[in-house]
Parts: structure tokens; C-alpha cells; sequence
């Protein structure tokens, strides 16, 4: 088991085991918060999303078609709406 220190003072538990990883949140007294199993696609599917996130020196991504992003942009383009980032 490995564990990661977060920053609320809890833990973050990763268990590796048999088709996946169970991954176990634990708050600042111990006491379990939250327990998940992530088998071994979703693992990949994540690390992928974490790289080219890496790759491509951005925080965000968006998970829209081609489509919505041409309307989006057209969108902001002409005032319509204005995009904010909380986190930047």
C-alpha cells in the first residue's frame, strides 16, 4: 500500500490488487471517508488525461465535441459570454 499525505491533513491510500487500484480517503483522525475501486481501463484513461494535460502545459480540459467548441468560441468571440477560470 501507498500512501500520500493531502492537504486537509487526511491521507489518500492507493491499494494496488487484482484488475485495479482501491483507493482509500482517510481525513485527519484516520476514520475512513471514501473508498473506490478503479479498475485497470480507468487507470489508463486517467494517466492518459494527466499527461497530455502535462504535454500540453495546460490545467483544463474541455470534453466537448468539435461542434460545441466552434459555437463556444463564436460565442466568446462576440461578447456573448465571457470566459472566467476559478483556478488558474
Amino acid at each position: 500500500m501507498y500512501s500520500i499525505e493531502v492537504n486537509n491533513g487526511g491521507t489518500l491510500e492507493l491499494e494496488p490488487g487484482r484488475g485495479g487500484i482501491t483507493l482509500t480517503s482517510r481525513d485527519h483522525s484516520g476514520t475512513v471517508t471514501r473508498r473506490d475501486f478503479f479498475g485497470d481501463a480507468e487507470l489508463v484513461i486517467v494517466a492518459d488525461l494527466l499527461r497530455y494535460l502535462r504535454d500540453n502545459g495546460t490545467p483544463e480540459i474541455y470534453l466537448l465535441s468539435d461542434e460545441m467548441k466552434l459555437y463556444l468560441q463564436n460565442l466568446i468571440r462576440n461578447g456573448d459570454i465571457e470566459e472566467y477560470r476559478i483556478f488558474q
